[in-house]
């Protein structure tokens, strides 16, 4: 009877096989899995370094953009300076390199039109990373802080009372200290602090610095050019220009008067200035011009009134023929004299009507009360407070900052060619993002 073999031999063998190759395929995987946390760590390490990389240039990138506004801002030759859409370059700063490029977007020259806008681009690199950000500047008229480029400035507070409308055109209201509107104003405003509930019908432009006031010391200069006039009481029904001098007997080729009332009171009032008249009412006294006047500089380089002391202005520049005007008949006197020439019109005649106004840069060194419809065709600076009661008006005079009066030439004007300013909201990031070389 044969048997059949024992197969427990064989099968013990075949499981101590089938455990070496578990042990030996779990040494692998767990092998396999450190192989790939190893890799997945520097991966994982290269993208943070990456990633890093690429915020920095970003950041970079966004901040150097504003390096790039700088330079224009602060170099009036800078469009003659850069080529059109050419990056500069590149200007290691600590671990980053930086390069900008300027274009313009309306026809692609820079250097053709002053007034054209223009994108200025920067490109940062950090490793392989790069970003690149870019910001749009436009060309915008300069507010010059120089008090002459307003209609009216007052160095201290600036009042507009109740009831009371001021018309400004072709120049600014603007005070250094507290602007209150009670009133209605007719025009732009800059104040560094308004307060009221008044009207205004203008644009209303916030100030955080003072204006740049005329150098008092500098009308010293003009009273060392004038002829002195000793004070023989107010100013009225006369003709004072430098020909031709009612008040006082001696003229002077400039028309440059000077006259100290000795801290007394003084009005000035129905009469025609042709040139530049300086009152110095001291510490005391005040200034009235009142009725009707016409006050105007014999020469465009010099003010046509300088009053050193309070001032009040009620003469009138609006309303009927008499409130309006010098009229000769009515008055009975002749303001146009052959020695003292109207526009180039002179006679022996009393009947001509010459308007009541002031022409010209008034300058008060103290305090101002301007009232009833008091006109200037030009500036008034005031270095103390300003009171306007009533329906005063003033048309500026744009050329006056152009061709500033003698000694009142602002000190810091502004380039003409910084005139740039960065759009709101233009910032963006541009094309050309990632790593460098795609």
């Amino acid at each position: 009877m044969n048997k059949v073999p024992s197969q427990r031999g064989k099968n013990v063998r075949a499981r101590r096989g089938s455990a070496y190759v578990a042990v030996l395929g779990a040494v692998m995987i767990v092998t396999l899995a450190g192989l790939s946390a190893v890799t997945l760590t520097r991966v994982q390490h290269k993208a943070v370094v990456d990633n890093a990389a690429v915020t920095l240039a970003r950041l970079a990138a966004q901040s150097a953009v504003e390096v790039g506004v700088y330079r224009i801002l602060n170099d009036a030759t800078w469009r003659r300076k850069v080529s059109d859409d050419t990056w500069s370059l590149f200007e290691p700063i600590g671990p980053y390199k930086l390069t900008f490029k300027q274009v313009d977007e309306v026809d692609g020259t820079i250097g053709n039109n002053m007034d054209d806008p223009v994108r200025v681009y920067c490109k940062a690199l950090m490793g392989n990373a790069v970003r690149i950000h870019s910001v749009l500047l436009e060309r915008h008229p300069v507010v010059p802080n120089a008090a002459i480029a307003s209609g009216l400035h007052a160095g201290g507070d600036l009042t507009v009372r109740a009831g009371a409308v001021l018309k400004v055109t072709g120049g600014v209201v603007s005070a250094d200290g507290k602007f209150t509107n009670a009133g209605e104003i007719r025009g732009d405003v800059h104040a560094s602090a308004l307060v009221g509930n008044g009207v205004i019908i203008g644009d209303v432009i916030a100030t955080v610095k003072a204006k740049e006031m005329p150098d008092v010391a500098k009308v010293a200069s003009l009273v060392a050019s004038a002829t002195i006039m000793p004070f023989a009481g107010d100013i009225e029904y006369c003709v004072i220009s430098p020909g031709y001098n009612e008040y006082y007997e001696f003229g002077n080729p400039s028309g440059i008067y000077y006259l100290d009332t000795q801290n007394q009171d003084i009005v000035i009032s129905n009469v025609r200035i042709h040139g530049t008249l300086i009152v110095n009412a001291g510490e005391n006294g005040s200034v009235c011009v009142g009725n009707q006047v016409l006050i105007e500089s014999s020469h465009s380089d010099l003010p046509a009134l300088v009053i050193i002391g309070d001032a009040r202005f009620e003469f009138t520049s609006a309303g009927n023929t008499a409130e309006r005007y010098l009229v000769e008949e009515s008055m009975e006197h002749n303001f146009n004299p052959p020695t003292a020439p109207y526009a180039g019109e002179s006679d022996m005649d009393m009947s001509d009507h010459l308007p009541s106004e002031i022409r010209g840069l008034v300058h008060i060194v103290g305090n101002l009360e301007m009232g009833r419809t008091s006109g200037v065709r030009g500036v008034i600076v005031c270095t103390g407070n300003v009171d306007v009661s009533d329906t005063p008006w003033i048309i500026g005079a744009p050329d006056l900052l152009a061709n500033p009066p003698r000694g009142y030439a602002p000190r810091n004007l502004p380039l003409m060619d910084t005139q740039m300013c960065v759009v709101q909201g233009s910032l963006r990031r541009d094309v050309g993002g990632g790593h460098h070389g795609r």
